[in-house]
């Protein structure tokens, strides 16, 4: 016999909408740009990590394939980005480097702009990846036992 029964009703119902919001929590795809160039609308909506090239320019925020291909102005090798919160307070630590870019991907419109090909939106983590100016592999030679 329960004793409390709004009570009980009131906890069951709280630990039914914990666990949904447990459940619904997405586990982030790990891709390449490359996979989010050729195939945007397989990635459209979802929660991706990827890695590439960050650099912020006025017309926009873009993530490349290469540092060429942003050197080059090859616009088809790249996404662009929204970055604000977290990620946005430490834009010059990532500007002209590799970078980590945990957020949702948006396709964009192929017919109407098809360059980039999308948007990754509400980065919730970013993190420095490599430096061009020294490369991660030049570090890891450093490193006793690694190379």
């Amino acid at each position: 016999m329960v004793k409390h029964p709004i009570l009980s009703t009131i906890l069951l119902s709280l630990a039914v909408a914990s666990e949904a919001q447990v459940s619904t929590k997405a586990e982030p795809l790990y891709v390449s740009m490359l996979q989010l160039i050729s195939t945007p609308e397989k990635f459209d909506g979802k929660l991706v990590s990827v890695i590439g090239y960050l650099r912020f320019e006025l017309h926009g925020n873009l993530l490349f394939v290469h540092r060429e291909d942003e050197e080059n102005g090859i616009l088809s090798n790249s996404i662009r980005t929204s970055l604000d919160g977290r990620c946005g307070k430490d834009l010059e630590l990532f500007d002209s480097k590799y970078v980590k870019i945990l957020g949702i991907f948006h396709a964009g419109d192929a017919r109407r702009n098809p360059f980039p090909p999308g948007v990754i939106t509400d980065a919730s983590d970013c993190k420095l990846w490599s430096d061009p100016r020294e490369p991660l592999n030049r570090k890891l030679e450093r490193i006793p036992g690694v190379h």
